[in-house]
């Protein structure tokens, strides 16, 4: 059983991620390295908003990359940590992994 505890008090299971909104990958990332920079597919339940878009982009450690409204898809590029917090969001219906980014040494 893989947890995450993070100064937010966000708790994930390995388990409980392939039940909730956040792609086990993110689970395994956060859990390794939580600042490792990521970009992410979040797929909302309804056509994204200037709102929902301004919501994303004020989170600490988020980046907006990509807005495809006739999809309802979001691509942020972030923190692992920072990512993973999106799906407290009602609107959020899963949060993807699509890539892991190198470190920039």
């Amino acid at each position: 059983m893989i947890v995450i505890n993070n100064d937010q008090g966000l708790v994930l299971s390995l388990e409980s991620a392939r039940a909730s909104k956040v792609d086990y990958r993110i689970v395994e990332v956060v859990n390794a390295s939580p600042s490792t920079e990521i970009k992410s597919i979040v797929i909302l339940d309804r056509p994204p908003s200037q709102e929902m878009i301004d919501e994303f982009s004020s989170s600490e450690g988020v980046k907006v990359e990509r807005v495809l409204s006739s999809i309802m898809v979001i691509k942020v590029r972030g923190k692992a940590k920072s990512v993973v917090e999106l799906a407290s969001k009602d609107y959020v219906r899963h949060v993807i992994l699509e890539e892991i980014l190198p470190s920039e040494a």
